[in-house]
């Protein structure tokens, strides 16, 4: 079904042909939702979650409290 939407894997793909991205893993997603975090991990992408209530989760490549954050993590996105 048209139009899709994370965390659907098509709507990823879509994504990616409207940029052309020929590499999911060359590109990095900021989300708070673990199902689209899940699915970005499927496509081998570089993932930060913003997660505001739930105790550290393992499967991210980063995770932080809030937004504001990201900018302190960045010389570490640069070792992923």
């Amino acid at each position: 079904v048209d139009p899709y939407c994370k965390p659907m894997p098509r709507a990823f793909e879509k994504a990616f042909e409207i940029l052309s991205i020929e590499d999911p893993r060359t590109v990095l997603l900021l989300d708070d939702s673990a199902a689209n975090i899940q699915t970005a991990k499927s496509f081998g992408m570089h993932t930060v979650r913003i997660n505001h209530h739930d105790p550290m989760n393992t499967t991210n490549d980063i995770e932080i409290a809030k937004i504001e954050d990201f900018v302190g993590i960045m010389t570490e996105l640069l070792e992923i």
